[in-house]
């Protein structure tokens, strides 16, 4: 395992040193990440870096779309290379942001000029719409294409608190506020962050790390690659994790914790 964990190290030196969150989470997690198998360590490693970096210091929107909030009662974004936030409001409107930057493996991740975004997103399907009382926002990259001209096409919506979620993303994290309906989510590259949600709450990562505060409801919550720590939740809670420890703080109901 020597051997691995120094190429780990080795990794984190191509970490530019602008992304100190990203640096500061791979040295927190340097324990659980010696306990997981080499191949998912690095995939892990891998994931949380580039992903993280991506949705550091997001800029501007490329796109902003706004809906009428009393006609809106779900949500579902699907994006293939970028992050996914979702704030729950009392707003009279129901709003979606598009962040767009290049997705190079090189650590680089610039946001770029228009010119070069409209170029480069002929290779992409990207649509924010509203079908019936759903918003549905999704990206993906038609041709598989993940060389030096890809993006990360990140998604952040303001929608009413009373809605359902439903949230893919292969390579960002998920991050879910202030919602008291459903809310359901998968990322195959990223951390999870969760609160002040109620309901069933039901969400899966493959590659991150999970926080969950001040939460209630039938809260299901798994990682195959990272630690969970858990704050101030009530109800049927399920946590399992295969690659991390399980931090717990102030939790109410019928506890299940499995790592």
């Amino acid at each position: 395992m020597g051997g691995w964990f120094r190429n780990i190290l080795s990794i984190m030196q191509l970490i530019p040193q602008k992304t100190h969150l990203t640096r500061k989470l791979l040295k927190l997690t340097i324990k659980t990440f010696k306990k997981m198998k080499p191949l998912n360590l690095i995939l892990s490693i891998l994931f949380i870096s580039f992903s993280t970096f991506a949705q550091t210091n997001l800029g501007k929107p490329y796109l902003v779309k706004t809906f009428s909030a009393k006609d809106i009662t779900n949500l579902k974004m699907d994006t293939s290379g970028g992050g996914l936030t979702v704030v729950g409001t009392t707003d009279a409107e129901a709003k979606i942001e598009v962040y767009i930057r290049s997705n190079n493996w090189n650590g680089s991740s610039d946001i770029l000029p228009k010119e070069e975004v409209e170029e480069r997103l002929k290779n992409y399907e990207l649509s924010v719409t509203q079908e019936g009382s759903t918003i549905v926002a999704f990206s993906k990259n038609k041709n598989d294409n993940w060389g030096r001209k890809s993006l990360s096409i990140g998604f952040k919506a303001f929608i009413p608190e009373k809605s359902s979620v439903d949230l893919r993303t292969s390579g960002g994290s998920i991050n879910v506020k202030g919602i008291t309906e459903n809310v359901n989510g998968k990322t195959a590259g990223g951390s999870i962050i969760v609160k002040k949600c109620k309901n069933n709450i039901n969400l899966k990562t493959s590659g991150g790390s999970i926080t969950a505060d001040n939460s209630s409801g039938n809260i299901d919550l798994s990682t195959s690659g990272g630690s969970i720590s858990a704050n101030d939740l009530d109800g049927k809670i399920d946590l399992k994790t295969s690659g991390g420890s399980i931090n717990l703080d102030a939790l109410k109901g019928t506890i299940s914790a499995i790592t």
